[in-house]
């Protein structure tokens, strides 16, 4: 008991210590002016302990109060912590090291303040700090801490050896990362790009290039490689989402594409067709393309549509499943608006050389969830695998909460707002034509977010309210409180189908402002019939006007999942269709930022 005890104390003095030194180590490179990239990469770092410490706060928001019972129950764990924990403290807070080893000199010394002999503390030769050594080196670390705080520090530029220090911490950091209990470790990695929502544009410029620079520097095919990759793209695209939007939107004219009554998307969100664009990229060239429709030709709708296509322009995450955008179309006779999406590669190309009528074919043509569930194609004539649907609500949890992360709302989540292409890698069958009548092997892996035309920016303004006002003006500034863009974004409160998908909260008082609750409420409803493999509105009178009983019903029908689905599927849905859209507390929204990583954790759970 007396060690657990040493150990706690140890862990607890050096948790925070730890903290304060990954943003002294940074404002040391931060002073130098020309080190982005490494003060990039000790973000990255101090973003990774923050996850990582986050899990031994309480419930209450008080930090680092649960790691007193994980040293208890696991007592040989937490002492590896604490190792841990003081070897990074040590390699951050040792002057004489940061120079001789690292190439970081005192170039001006504070006046009566000196630094601190921390190599008596042999940790890196395999001592460990005891009850008896560690108060005397969390002292001196603090003493050290000051004398960095207020010296100057000059960097030998000979190979950049100061890389090795944040190599070090890097490897530290990974270690802590496998310590704590094993949900807890599994919500922190589903939740690692919370952290993008609220940062200014030259952060997220700054933690692309690092993580860029951290995939460049892993080893091939490695999920660390894969991962880091993902996190840049990631920075990337809510950096234009919320901010960098300087290029010009292509736009097609109709004659750039064949249309065809048979090629329409039948059960999507809103109207969409399939199409064939000629000469793109380059002249003789085709493709098929999906262009999804938004009703209305008036200037706003042409500038909200410039701008998503834009977003969806830039390289991002292919777990958001947002598909790509050439360009945008507009139709004078249909007066509106068109996204001109990519399909998936194995659709889009590969056309044969004559393209006689009808030359987009079944074998290309997408099908909706809403139309598998109905069971109204004959790809899937009866309930689909319950191991499939497990991993296709993992996807769209996932797909989500990264929506979120970057700073975009969806607004349209619903089962024919979710398409499922032919598969790549599976034979296909029939002639050529839209109408073959062979069923395709659905591509179930890869399922695709459309009913776009509502979707927008969420939380990047210094605007709080939860209500719409006649015109608001988005006003984005930098990390330094400067205002660099101005642009006035149409919010359009009455732009979406206020159907039984949408919150109660929402139906009853249109001018609510769409947050991420009210997309997780929608998700609740598409888990939902997924689970029960039923469309809603045959199970509840959902025209009913009094819209929270509609939401009790598919409450009511979440307990049918148990037995269906499992208890663990069952208690995911259950939390989403729950879920409050009222203000929220800092505690509350802290919990909200988790929310979908959390479900996302327990969903893990299911496996058929």
């Amino acid at each position: 008991m007396a060690e657990v005890f040493g150990i706690v104390t140890g862990v607890l003095g050096l948790l925070p210590l730890c903290r304060d030194g990954l943003g002294m180590i940074q404002d040391v490179f931060d002073a130098a002016g020309t080190l982005g990239l490494a003060v990039g990469r000790l973000e990255l770092q101090r973003d990774r302990f923050d996850e990582w410490r986050d899990i031994w706060r309480s419930d209450d928001g008080e930090y680092d109060i649960k790691f007193e019972a994980y040293a208890k129950a696991d007592p040989a764990a937490a002492k590896r912590v604490q190792r841990q924990l003081a070897l990074m403290t040590q390699a951050m807070f040792d002057v004489h090291a940061l120079e001789d080893q690292y190439g970081i000199k005192p170039d001006r010394w504070p006046d009566r303040i000196e630094s601190q002999d921390l190599s008596r503390f042999r940790l890196r030769e395999g001592d460990n700090l005891t009850l008896e050594t560690q108060g005397t080196f969390l002292k001196l670390c603090k003493q050290n801490m000051s004398f960095i705080k207020r010296c100057k520090f000059v960097f030998r530029r000979k190979e950049a050896i100061w890389n090795n220090l944040i190599d070090l911490i890097k490897e530290y950091n990974e270690n802590l990362a496998t310590y704590g209990p094993r949900f807890e470790l599994e919500k922190m990695f589903k939740a690692e790009f919370e952290v993008l929502r609220n940062l200014q544009l030259e952060q997220l410029r700054r933690r692309a290039e690092a993580a860029t620079y951290e995939a460049q520097h892993s080893p091939l095919d490695s999920e660390e490689k894969a991962h880091f990759l993902t996190y840049s793209l990631a920075a990337q695209f809510s950096a234009v989402v919320k901010f960098e939007r300087q290029h010009t939107a292509y736009k097609f004219t109709m004659r750039d594409f064949r249309l065809d009554p048979s090629y329409a998307v039948s059960s999507s969100a809103g109207a969409s067709t399939m199409a064939l664009l000629f000469d793109y990229p380059v002249r003789k060239e085709n493709r098929v393309v999906l262009i999804e429709w938004i009703e209305d030709l008036d200037r706003e709708q042409e500038r909200d549509t410039r701008t998503k296509v834009l977003m969806l322009a830039t390289p991002k995450p292919e777990q958001l499943l947002l598909p790509k955008c050439y360009g945008m179309v507009e139709d004078p006779v249909g007066r509106r608006f068109g996204l001109v999406l990519a399909p998936p590669d194995h659709i889009r190309s590969n056309l044969p050389p004559i393209l006689p009528a009808g030359a987009i074919s079944q074998k290309r043509m997408p099908v909706s969830l809403r139309e598998l569930i109905e069971r109204k194609h004959p790809s899937c004539p009866g309930v689909l695998d319950l191991g499939i649907r497990f991993r296709l609500a993992k996807k769209l949890i996932q797909a989500v909460y990264m929506m979120h992360c970057v700073g975009w709302v969806h607004k349209n989540i619903r089962s024919n707002s979710i398409l499922f292409f032919p598969a790549a890698n599976m034979p296909s069958r029939g002639p050529a034509g839209p109408a073959s009548g062979f069923p395709q092997p659905l591509g179930y892996s890869e399922p695709v977010f459309v009913g776009l035309g509502n979707a927008r920016v969420d939380d990047v303004v210094n605007d709080h309210k939860s209500y719409y006002e006649e015109e608001d003006d988005l006003v984005y500034v930098d990390e330094r409180g400067q205002r660099i863009k101005h642009l006035q974004v149409t919010k359009r409160q009455n732009d979406i189908n206020l159907d039984y998908y949408q919150h109660p909260d929402k139906r009853w008082n249109p001018t609510i402002r769409y947050s991420r609750s009210h997309d997780i409420y929608s998700l609740g409803c598409v888990l939902l019939e997924i689970g029960l493999w039923q469309p809603l509105h045959k199970l509840v009178e959902v025209e009913d006007e009094d819209f929270e009983r509609v939401k009790r019903g598919f409450q009511s029908l979440t307990m049918d999942l148990d037995g269906t689905a499992g208890s663990v599927y069952g208690d995911v849905v259950r939390k989403c269709l729950s879920i409050s859209t009222r203000d929220r507390t800092e505690p509350e929204m802290r919990e909200l930022s988790k929310f979908c990583a959390e479900i996302a954790a327990t969903l893990d759970k299911c496996w058929a």
